[in-house]
């Protein structure tokens, strides 16, 4: 498990929502305690209001029970025969230059595209460049 990913889930276990009054509230506090504001505002988005509380929109403590399940490597020896794209962030370790003749054996037709500027959130480090490669590649796949 990667200690991003693990501090991000300790904050869903650790968090308690009702001792909040706002989302900025939320905001602050998560901007705080996680490993980059990036990333607390991304949790951010995963909390909703009911009423006068927040909640989480997501099975957190499902989530947290079974994180290594999660994240395990899927084994398949089977193949995707069609076009697909991964696209990576350039400041991203989550797909390597060494990872590739791998992906290629489950999906052979694979590109990877990397948007420089951007960690593994590219979309949200660089919203201009992921959009624009994204539609792009949905003019060419269109069958």
């Amino acid at each position: 498990v990667r200690p991003e990913h693990k501090a991000i889930v300790d904050q869903f276990n650790d968090l308690d929502l009702s001792q909040f009054n706002s989302l900025q509230e939320i905001q602050a506090y998560l901007v705080q305690h996680m490993p980059s504001p990036k990333l607390g505002f991304m949790v951010l988005k995963n909390i909703k209001r009911e009423g006068s509380t927040f909640t989480w929109k997501l099975n957190t403590a499902g989530i947290y029970s079974n994180l290594e399940n999660v994240l395990a490597e899927i084994d398949n020896d089977e193949s995707y025969m069609n076009a697909v794209s991964f696209i990576r962030g350039g400041d991203s370790d989550y797909i390597l230059e060494e990872d590739i003749a791998e992906l290629h054996k489950n999906f052979p037709f694979a590109e990877v595209k990397t948007i420089k500027k951007a960690s593994h959130w590219l979309h949200a480090d660089n919203p201009e460049a992921f959009l624009e490669y994204v539609l792009e590649y949905l003019k060419l796949i269109r069958y």
